[in-house]
């Protein structure tokens, strides 16, 4: 046993060995490459490079609409690159020359999670990196989250990171608390501008949102749309907590009730439990979260931050299942101590509660509406649809409308 945990140990140390040298590698060579700040580019990525969804891609189609400037969305995807140009927006596939030229070169650099969105190379002492980040948070994130402080190689990757961020975008007070916390940043570093996803969940025609009812293959005749989005968690697995027999329970209601659950795995999730239910919609991982906000009549979640989301959206009714909620505050921690009370919503933690909840919602909900405006204002500073207006403002960039 003894000799096996040696083992261990010493793998663990040449994988990170192996890949921090590989980064300051990276970013050494990438110093060689002279960098002449073009005034005129704005770099976009996201989700470590395998996805076009979030923050950035929606201050992305803002700028390429509203905007003069060259905008180009970096991806390790050679498919979102190529879907994207064929929409004649700009695109580069990450592990490019040309990319890395650019990169070098840009005036600003938006992210949603780090570096790695893009490439992680060493940008211009010019270039603004902004982080947009990727939602309110509940659970414990960068610095504050112990995933980070007891990973080496993530720890001193964030520890860089965090010291060439230029601004964080917040979405309130209370966000920028916690990101002020989480990235060890100073104040004047954080912005509350709104975020850009929000900009897309205001002025949606039925038409509109029909035809996102329809790209997930949901008829008309469907009469209530609930929407399941647990949080990530760090083994990647996406699973409902229940047996196989609940699951069969929860597609009957589904079918007896004529409505359809639509459960939304994590953009990072590689694995997803197979479930072969006719009421129950499993859309691919790299769906946009927004368009099924739109679409949803009840929201279910547990720590995710797109509950807070979800609350902009005419004060709708929202379940929290936070099935491993002891071990997560344990594991992971969350900035809300006391998260029975703040969540505006009623907690439950297996099948049968479940179903309960949604069989009485119209008993229940008026009870929650008060505790969702409240916690939709303390997270929510701006309800306009203008976040994306106010970043360009801040950062000065010239828009044309």
């Amino acid at each position: 046993m003894l000799k096996k945990t040696m083992i261990s140990k010493i793998s663990k140390f040449f994988k990170y060995f192996a890949k921090i040298s590989l980064l300051k590698g990276l970013r050494l060579i990438s110093r060689l490459k002279i960098s002449k700040i073009d005034n005129n580019l704005l770099i976009f990525g996201g989700y470590l490079g395998k996805s076009f969804i979030g923050n950035t891609k929606y201050l992305f189609l803002y700028l390429n609409k509203f905007s003069n400037y060259e905008c180009i969305w970096i991806s390790r995807s050679k498919e979102i690159v190529k879907k994207l140009n064929k929409m004649e927006l700009k695109s580069l596939y990450a592990f490019s020359f040309k990319a890395f030229s650019k990169l070098r070169n840009a005036r600003c650099v938006f992210v949603t999670h780090g570096e790695g969105d893009v490439l992680p190379i060493k940008f211009s002492k010019k270039t603004k990196l902004i982080l947009t980040w990727h939602g309110s948070a509940i659970k414990k994130v960068g610095f504050d989250s112990p995933t980070t402080r007891f990973n080496r190689y993530n720890f001193q990757v964030l520890q860089m990171f965090s010291k060439e961020i230029s601004y964080i975008l917040a979405t309130s007070e209370d966000d920028k608390q916690k990101m002020k916390s989480a990235y060890r940043v100073p104040s004047e570093k954080i912005i509350i501008t709104g975020y850009p996803r929000h900009d897309f969940l205001y002025n949606k025609t039925a038409s509109e949102i029909n035809i996102f009812k329809e790209q997930q293959g949901i008829s008309k005749e469907i009469k209530k749309i609930i929407l399941y989005a647990p949080t990530f968690r760090e083994n990647r697995i996406a699973k409902m907590p229940f047996s196989k027999t609940d699951m069969v329970t929860l597609n009957n209601f589904l079918k007896e009730n004529n409505s359809i659950l639509i459960f939304k795995t994590h953009v990072f999730v590689k694995e997803i439990d197979n479930l072969d239910l006719d009421h129950i919609i499993i859309p691919d991982s790299y769906s946009d979260p927004q368009e099924l906000l739109l679409i949803s009549d009840v929201l279910i979640s547990d720590y995710s931050s797109i509950m807070f989301d979800f609350l902009l959206i005419d004060n709708k009714p929202i379940i929290s299942f936070p099935y491993d909620l002891e071990f997560y505050k344990n594991e992971r921690g969350l900035y809300y101590h006391d998260y029975e009370k703040f969540i505006p919503a009623p907690i439950v933690y297996n099948i049968s509660n479940l179903i309960h909840h949604l069989k009485t919602i119209e008993q229940w909900s008026p009870e929650y509406e008060e505790r969702r405006r409240n916690v939709n204002e303390l997270v929510n500073k701006f309800h306009d649809g203008n976040s994306c207006k106010r970043i360009a403002e801040f950062l000065d960039l010239k828009i044309n409308i």
